[in-house]
């Protein structure tokens, strides 16, 4: 369920992007707590990259993909929502991210060295552990395949203390415990920043609704989930008091032509202002589209 922009935290799939987009060198110190090493100077990032293996496959978004000068390709994903099957879906990304990587004409030993990460908000193994690093390995000999592939699964409510103590507060910072050391408290920053940046909110209102519509395959079902039902609630509320399209721009702090789409709308279903159907009506008529 969708939840105001003013409440996302790091642990939040969109915030998460937001924050690294905004920060590549915040993604890189990051990934480097994680991975406990240093690594390349980062030459390409992208947050919620898409791929589509093929025109017929699942596509699968990626919270936030990088690849450094070294060869190397990485994928962070938040995970704070439960994940049945998490190991399979770590699979899928790894096999997407090859593909990615695999252009045509070249040959398997050219394929990059690659990473899927996932900072869990829950232990999805069972050991209490907060890392666990997963590479293919055979069972006779012990040994690793050597296929340049890992799969890291970072669990932030794990208790063990055998990791860094950089990593060990980022976890308990994604576990909601606070931010109490300098890189915590730069991401922390970043959040608040975020949360009040215009573009970052217009960003949050396009992902929602893109998400609503993928979770509940139509609009009406989801309509009143997310900051747009918010939105159109306000914005009725001040209609009803009288408010002209231009005082109620500037209160929330909205663009004068998103409230004049709306309202164009909103107005014919006065005075109860039913916001399912002044919903519906934006939707069937396109109104309301997302200013980047």
């Amino acid at each position: 369920m969708s939840k105001p922009i003013e409440e996302l935290t790091f642990a939040d799939n969109f915030m998460f992007g937001a924050v690294l987009a905004r920060n590549i060198d915040l993604c890189k110190e990051i990934l480097e707590i994680i991975l406990d090493k240093k690594i390349g100077r980062i030459s390409y990032s992208n947050t919620e990259q898409y791929f589509e293996a093929t025109p017929d496959s699942r596509a699968v978004y990626l919270d936030v993909y990088l690849e450094d000068d070294m060869s190397k390709a990485y994928d962070m994903e938040m995970q704070a929502y439960d994940e049945p099957d998490i190991a399979a879906r770590s699979r899928y990304y790894q096999a997407n991210v090859d593909i990615n990587l695999m252009a045509k004409g070249m040959e398997y030993k050219d394929l990059r060295e690659s990473y899927i990460i996932f900072i869990c908000t829950r232990d999805y193994f069972g050991h209490g552990l907060r890392k666990y690093t997963y590479e293919n390995i055979c069972h006779e000999t012990g040994d690793s395949l050597g296929d340049r592939t890992r799969k890291i699964f970072l669990n932030a409510g794990g208790m063990d203390d055998t990791i860094s103590e950089e990593l060990r507060e980022l976890l308990n910072y994604v576990a909601g415990k606070g931010a109490h050391n300098d890189l915590t408290r730069r991401i922390d920053a970043e959040v608040i920043s975020a949360r009040k940046d215009r573009r970052v909110k217009m960003s949050y209102l396009a992902y929602d609704l893109a998400l609503q519509k993928s979770r509940n395959d139509g609009w009406n079902d989801g309509w009143n989930d997310g900051i747009e039902h918010r939105l159109l609630e306000q914005i009725c509320t001040k209609l009803k008091k009288g408010k002209s399209n231009a005082q109620i721009a500037d209160e929330l702090e909205e663009s004068p032509e998103n409230i004049d789409r709306i309202t164009s709308v909103a107005r014919d279903f006065a005075p109860e202002y039913d916001l399912k159907k002044i919903s519906e009506k934006l939707h069937e008529k396109d109104k309301l589209q997302t200013i980047q």
